[in-house]
């Protein structure tokens, strides 16, 4: 049992075993809220709005999870929140690109290329969110990547 719980703190301790723990969490959490957004407010507003509306709502739960889970910053949380979006369009505007590029120039199964476009962007997403939303001013001896 020691040694389960040893393991678990030695995998804690590294920041990108805790991007893959958090953006599962993200995953599971905002797919349920967004259907509850998608439940409660397509009867009222247009499918573009309640789409923006659990965008936001989505971005903003993975944005807490990475700021206090992940990366651990203190401070500036509206520029790193901002900074985020950043991230996110562009890893969004690279993943649609793609799609295109494997589907329609290399002509592969749509299912075969939205897996390989994930998990581009789930590589693309941590190095701008480590480079550039959560981005800490090094300290002389620190290690930037097991904060």
């Amino acid at each position: 049992m020691r040694r389960q719980l040893d393991r678990g703190m030695q995998l804690l301790a590294n920041q990108q075993a805790r991007y893959l723990i958090g953006g599962g969490f993200n995953v599971a959490v905002n797919y349920v809220v967004g259907a509850a957004i998608y439940q409660t407010l397509l009867p009222r507003l247009n499918f573009v709005a309640v789409g923006l509306i659990a965008s936001v709502v989505a971005i903003s739960i993975s944005f807490t999870t990475y700021k206090l889970f992940v990366f651990r910053t203190t401070g500036k949380w509206w520029i790193e929140y901002l900074r985020s979006y950043v991230v996110y369009g562009s890893s969004s505007v690279l993943g649609i690109g793609l799609m295109w590029l494997f589907v329609r120039l290399a002509h592969c199964n749509v299912w075969l290329a939205q897996g390989l476009v994930t998990a581009l962007a789930v590589a693309i997403s941590y190095m701008g969110h480590a480079a550039f939303t959560f981005r800490q001013k090094k300290l002389p001896g620190a290690n930037p990547v097991t904060r």
